[in-house]
């Protein structure tokens, strides 16, 4: 989109990114780790980064390293995904990668969520104000999962959502 995106007539300076659980794990990166040049890939655009200016990830998966709860080689998701290779673990993990610099963030999690603890939010929201990064966290009460696909809470979500990068990257 940055290398692109002037074609188009994309701002590509003020670039948001929004995804749902997997998604928000994915929309995350971009705006924590821009400063790690090894996860800039080789897409076909070198030297244009992949940084974005605002996230919201919605249900996200942070910290792979904790996603059971502990910091652990026993995490269960350690065991299944990284083989209880927790730094290969933390390098999937945006919360490795705050800085200061790190894009402002809105965070939304299911009060009722049963598959993505909403510690896993809750951490990211500590670990950006211990960063000194813009961040707040709705919880969106007795929403399952995927409350943003779902039409009783669909609506709330894209407004909130868009009214977050109104105010980051302006109109």
């Amino acid at each position: 989109m940055r290398a692109e995106g002037q074609g188009y007539g994309i701002a590509t300076d003020s670039i948001g990114a929004i995804g749902g659980s997997a998604g928000g794990h994915l929309v995350a990166p971009p705006g924590t780790s821009f400063q790690a040049a090894a996860l800039e890939g080789n897409g076909g655009h070198a030297g244009v980064s992949s940084r974005v200016q605002a996230v919201v990830a919605l249900a996200p998966v942070t910290d792979f390293a904790t996603m059971s709860g502990t910091d652990t080689a026993g995490s269960t998701v350690a065991q299944v995904l990284f083989q209880n290779k927790i730094e290969l673990a933390r390098t999937f993990s945006p919360v490795t990668y705050l800085s200061k610099g790190s894009a402002p963030v809105l965070l939304m999690h299911g009060g009722a969520d049963k598959t993505v603890p909403i510690s896993q939010s809750e951490e990211m929201l500590e670990r950006c104000r211990k960063a000194g990064v813009r961040a707040s966290l709705i919880t969106v009460k007795d929403a399952p999962h995927p409350f943003w696909n779902l039409a009783k809470w669909a609506p709330d979500t894209i407004a909130q959502a868009a009214a977050f990068f109104h105010d980051v990257l302006g109109d």
